[in-house]
């Protein structure tokens, strides 16, 4: 796992006029890392406090003597005062990002129904799993603690719980013939989309929204007929293309916008009939179009990418204000330590779209929650798992419009703001407070989460950091015909369609040998539909070695300090300068392009 440099947050804190604090070390890795004032401030925003009577206070602290110093009594307010940070902020990331599976699907059975259902829990796990139709519905409630136990660890009475409510197979809503989805809502006709929203036949795509007939692409917004890109917005008809905004017609392009018709270019910008950034006339491009192959072309590259957005530090921002150490953000205020977010604000390590929250993943439309896995329309909760709708409810699971929960049961608001105090002072005794959920309560293994693509780990690495790993992998489907990757025809679909038609018919019946995993893989008519319609070859490699490579094309998620290759001036990168031709300050790029 790579970690951020003491130069990085160094220079972060002269930039920002942001004064570090503490430096500690991470309980993990041992690496170094700083609190800001910025951060402390935040923190105390953040704190929980309750209503309670002065009488409840003074019994309060004489039990709880050891701990008092966690918390302030004023204007009738009981102020819980948060701790700094064990991890830093990758080690943080990666325990977040543990608890989210978005492409690895398994087959199993509803265990109320018992019908064959696809879930994102693998058969060698011991959860209870409904059909996620079934699970929305009002036939069976979520297990409940009645009596809460301060001499238990507040994490197995968790795990407790879990296990005994049953998990939805997917996290699906409102799709249409869609059923090999995950994270996906409001699509249609798509198979094997995650983390999408609003698709309209689209194939293996992963965190793309408002968009339609794309295959095989990571990253992008409002995109139409599109293949094999990564990170683009608003474009039309264009292939192999990365970081890329309006661009339409064109091929192996890296860093353009508002391009269209041209091959094999980087760094343009309104641009037309363009080849290895060299300009053509119409005429002269579509001639030379049908005999173009990809070539190396030297790569100018900024220092990060930030378009539209004031006072931010870090990559791929775009309309967004005072938001640091972040990553692949859009319209966002007050924000760092986080990732995809959009249009949230004064969060931090989130992974979410709502305002002051902390320590969350997939939190939706939410205000002043922290430590969150999986909600939506929520006010004030913490510790809380699969709930929507809900206000003022503490280690709780799969609630929906309640208030003043614990663990799953209900209280007055009087008997709530006094004994969610006494719980938080154990877990500060238990060192549990202020922790986000402990990697064990995950419903995946390290190696089929998030984590995995963003902070890989040997499963050796794994287990010394306490994740769960498992060896587990889906078991070969049995075919009766198949094809060696090599034995493909190795023309365009476009011309195999109108040559020898009937090779793609038999195509279907076959699965494919993968030239790198050797593990079969299907190709369905819908996909050949859109290989003949832009005339691109069939794939080779099975589906989880094209994603795999995707990854490897987006941006670092890691600063350096280095210097502008053309000034010399001191800035922050995501990327290395041995890595490019050229990594360029923001001043140097526009003037070079």
């Amino acid at each position: 796992m790579e970690y951020t440099s003491k130069e990085v947050y160094e220079y972060i804190s002269k930039q920002l006029n942001d004064k570090i604090v503490e430096w500690k070390k991470c309980r993990l890795s041992w690496q170094e890392f700083p609190i800001y004032q910025s951060d402390l401030d935040f923190y105390d925003k953040v704190s929980p406090t309750f209503d309670v009577s002065e009488k409840f206070v003074e019994q309060f602290f004489e039990k709880n003597s050891d701990v008092k110093n966690n918390f302030e009594y004023k204007n009738w307010k009981l102020k819980v005062k948060l701790p700094t940070p064990t991890l830093c902020p990758e080690e943080r990331e990666a325990q977040r990002f543990v608890f989210r599976n978005e492409n690895h699907l398994y087959r199993w059975k509803c265990v109320y129904s018992w019908k064959d259902i696809i879930t994102t829990i693998s058969p060698d796990k011991d959860y209870i799993v409904y059909d996620e139709n079934f699970r929305w519905g009002d036939k069976w409630e979520p297990k409940k603690i009645d009596q809460v136990k301060l001499d238990r660890t507040f994490f197995d009475t968790m795990n407790e719980i879990l296990h005994g409510t049953p998990i939805w197979g997917k996290f699906v809503q409102k799709n249409e013939n869609s059923d090999y989805v995950n994270i996906t809502g409001n699509s249609k006709n798509s198979y094997m989309c995650f983390a999408s929203y609003d698709l309209n036949e689209c194939y293996y795509v992963q965190d793309w929204t408002y968009s339609s007939n794309c295959v095989d692409c990571l990253f992008a917004d409002y995109s139409e007929y599109c293949y094999d890109c990564v990170k683009i917005n608003h474009c039309y008809a264009v292939t192999h293309c990365d970081s890329c905004i309006n661009c339409s017609n064109s091929s192996y392009l890296y860093n353009c916008t508002w391009c269209h018709d041209c091959f094999n270019c980087s760094n343009l910008d309104n641009q037309s009939y363009c080849i290895n950034n060299k300009k053509y006339t119409q005429e002269e491009y579509m001639k030379l179009l049908p005999t173009l192959k990809p070539s190396p072309i030297e790569r100018n590259i900024i220092w990060c990418n930030i378009k539209d957005s004031d006072n931010c530090i870090w990559n791929n921002i775009v309309n967004c204000k005072n938001c640091y150490f972040v990553w692949t953000w859009t319209e966002c205020e007050d924000i760092r330590y986080t990732s995809y977010e959009i249009q949230s604000e004064d969060c931090m390590d989130s992974f979410c779209h709502s305002k002051h929250c902390i320590y969350t993943v997939s939190c939706w439309v939410s205000y002043n929650c922290g430590f969150i896995f999986y909600g939506n329309n929520l006010n004030n909760c913490r510790y809380c798992w699969n709930c929507d709708d809900s206000n003022n409810c503490f280690w709780c699971n799969w609630l929906r419009n309640k208030e003043y929960c614990i663990y799953n049961s209900q209280y007055t608001k009087e008997e709530y703001n006094e004994l969610v105090p006494q719980i938080i002072a154990q877990m500060i005794r238990d060192k549990q407070w202020w922790e986000f959920f402990n990697p064990q309560l995950s419903y995946y293994w390290y190696n089929e989460t998030l984590a995995m693509d963003y902070h890989p780990l040997t499963k050796q690495e794994a287990l010394e950091k306490w994740y769960k790993r498992s060896d587990y992998e889906t078991p070969l489907p049995h075919v009766e015909k198949n094809v060696k990757w090599e034995d493909l025809p190795r023309q365009w679909c476009g011309i195999i369609k109108e040559k020898k038609p009937e090779i793609l018919e038999k195509i279907l019946n076959y699965a494919i040998i993968c030239e790198v995993s050797k593990r079969p893989f299907r190709i369905t008519k819908q996909e050949i539909d859109f290989y003949v319609k832009h005339n691109l070859p069939l794939p080779t490699k099975h589906p989880d070695i094209r994603h795999q490579e995707r990854l490897a094309r987006k941006d670092p998620t890691i600063m350096h300090l280095i210097h502008c290759d053309e000034c010399g001036e001191e800035m922050l990168s995501v990327h290395l300068p041995w890595e490019w031709k050229k990594v360029l300050c923001e001043k140097c790029y526009y003037k070079s392009n």
